[in-house]
């Protein structure tokens, strides 16, 4: 149960480690100045089994 709850939670941190270096390179490119669409996102891994 606690392993569970451990791994969800360490995917989670992934997630959002990922979502925000996606946005920082996004806006580091020039995109948020240059008012390009930005690529689409990084996918979320799926549940586990």
């Amino acid at each position: 149960m606690m392993a569970m709850a451990g791994w969800a939670a360490s995917i989670r941190l992934g997630v959002v480690l990922a979502i925000a270096g996606w946005v920082g390179e996004w806006v580091g490119n020039g995109g948020e100045s240059g008012g390009a669409i930005p690529p689409s996102p990084p996918e979320i891994p799926p549940s586990p089994p």
